[in-house]
């Protein structure tokens, strides 16, 4: 199970790490889809302190899962493969938690806040490249 694990997230990091969708991100013309995922994973296992490689993997599948399917459609399907029904907060839970991704990533996507992050993001490349000096140290 977990070379089969392994291989699947291996399929993620290396699309993640395309050539190509690296250098959009390094223009500054989208955010990195893997640090989105890396802040779910780190979500669910904090790396405050040390958890054995079990956790980290289990939350690595719920991650990737939720990332993909949403947190309703990975309940579900963790609860039915786990011979359990849902309960009714249970569902609302996980469906306003999906409701709450879905409409910060509308907001991230409009031309204003994409411009406001943009302009932010190059005025800070900005600053770093003006505060070095050779040999100032």
């Amino acid at each position: 199970m977990s070379a089969l694990l392994a291989e699947h997230v291996k399929d993620v990091y290396v699309r993640l790490g395309h050539p190509e969708l690296l250098n959009r991100c390094r223009n500054v013309k989208t955010q990195n889809p893997n640090e989105t995922l890396h802040s779910v994973v780190w979500n669910k296992c904090p790396k405050t302190g040390f958890v054995g490689l079990t956790r980290v993997l289990a939350a690595t599948c719920v991650a990737v899962a939720e990332f993909n399917q949403g947190v309703e459609s990975t309940v579900a399907r963790t609860f039915d493969v786990m011979g359990m029904t849902t309960g009714r907060q249970t569902r609302l839970s996980a469906a306003k938690a999906d409701a709450r991704r879905l409409e910060k990533s509308r907001q991230q996507v409009k031309d204003s806040t994409r411009e406001a992050r943009h302009a932010k993001a190059v005025t800070r490349a900005h600053a770093q490249d003006s505060d070095y000096d050779t040999g100032a140290f």
